[in-house]
């Protein structure tokens, strides 16, 4: 045993320094612990998996294992799905803070909003009547149900004065594109202000 180690257990005590020891590992916050609702189970959850798999195709990522699981993915596509989960496990298990990884698990390792959402989620053209439907509801918003992001502020109020609620597609079009980029934020809560209104402008529902 290291003799800078040796004085420390006579002022401690064996368990106390047990403590000692663990409390920085123990303290850090994984990405398994910070994000809880958004990791995918290791048996469930297939189509999720599936499509979190392709959306690795061609792309430039930064875990090793899943560095692999892209040069792999044509040639033995069994073999890059099973690096694409276990690179995702150590992920979940790695510190969050000053993670280089982050970007890998928000794509292509964690459930998002629109994946929380579903089949429900809007995906028709700007042209469609749902997204009308949506940015009437969008003009009368009430704050009981959620504090607007700048981006739906401004566009509620480019559309304040339209008192026929006959908006065009690049209204439409705007709300779409809102829906777009807040769907894939990692789901961390149905709390979640941001969720909330995914769920109000973004979803059938």
């Amino acid at each position: 045993m290291s003799k800078l180690i040796l004085p420390v257990i006579g002022g401690v005590g064996v368990v106390g320094f047990g403590a000692y020891m663990m409390t920085p590992r123990g303290t850090e916050i994984t990405f398994k612990n910070k994000y809880k609702n958004a990791i995918l189970g290791t048996t469930d959850n297939a189509a999720l998996w599936n499509s979190k798999f392709t959306l690795l195709n061609g792309k430039t990522v930064r875990h090793p294992k899943l560095r692999l699981a892209v040069i792999k993915y044509s040639s033995d596509s069994e073999y890059a799905k099973t690096l694409h989960k276990e690179g995702c496990k150590e992920i979940y298990n790695a510190p969050v803070k000053h993670s280089e990884y982050r970007k890998d698990f928000k794509d292509y390792c964690s459930k998002n909003l629109k994946d929380e959402i579903g089949n429900k989620w809007i995906t028709e053209e700007n042209n469609g009547s749902k997204w009308t439907a949506k940015l009437t509801s969008l003009k009368s918003h009430d704050s009981n149900n959620g504090e607007l992001d700048g981006t739906l502020k401004r566009i509620k109020t480019s559309i304040s004065g339209d008192n026929n609620n006959t908006f065009d597609d690049t209204k439409r079009g705007d709300l779409k594109a809102w829906c777009t980029s807040a769907g894939a934020e990692i789901f961390e809560s149905p709390e979640s202000d941001l969720f909330k209104l995914v769920k109000l402008y973004c979803s059938e529902a």
